[in-house]
């Protein structure tokens, strides 16, 4: 997951910034469609700083995976704006729709390149595809099947499958990424097996 800001420093008076803006418009449709969105913004927990999903209306902390919290993309994308002390939006996911989240930490070079083993896992799903907020990993998008929550260390970095929780939402595509969600089916868990 990500774990916030290049430099994890912040005054009392400004809010925490991730290191990539949001992008609305890059975030694929289908997912847009879904009332399945958060808000969130960086906060410390248990001494380290993390992203806390939160209602936009009161500024609470809030559970993602209960439905009642979750708004529509619209809803989200205008409480984002308006120099608000969110840091960005989130999709939840849950076991019930056809979506599943691949996060990959850490795996970004300097240049902004994959390292070679997430080029190839990217490669081989060859799906919607962003950069985290953190601007050090990136995430998978596809449709399919899904495996249950699972982490496992993958070379220069983590590798994550997200079933329910929330995936925080950018739209900003990495490299040469496909601008649609691909769809697999046992693929998702020979890949989890392989890594």
């Amino acid at each position: 997951m990500d774990r916030g800001p290049r430099d994890g420093t912040s005054s009392t008076a400004e809010p925490l910034r991730p290191a990539i803006t949001c992008n609305p418009d890059g975030v694929p449709a289908p997912l847009r469609e879904r009332r399945q969105w958060i808000v969130w913004r960086y906060g410390v927990r248990k001494g380290e700083i993390t992203k806390l999903p939160t209602d936009f209306r009161s500024g609470q902390e809030i559970d993602a995976t209960d439905p009642s919290n979750w708004s529509t993309f619209a809803e989200v994308v205008h409480a984002l704006g308006g120099g608000s002390a969110f840091a960005g939006i989130g999709f939840v996911f849950t076991p019930d729709d056809p979506y599943c989240g691949i996060d990959l930490d850490d795996c970004l070079n300097d240049d902004g390149t994959l390292v070679d083993s997430a080029q190839q896992i990217v490669d081989t799903f060859n799906s919607y595809t962003e950069i985290s907020p953190s601007g050090e990993g990136v995430k998978i998008i596809i449709e399919g099947t899904k495996a249950p929550w699972a982490k496992a260390r993958l070379c220069a970095g983590t590798f994550w499958m997200l079933i329910r929780g929330f995936l925080t939402a950018a739209g900003a595509l990495a490299g040469k990424s496909l601008e649609r969600i691909d769809k697999h089916s046992i693929l998702v868990i020979l890949v989890w097996h392989e890594y």
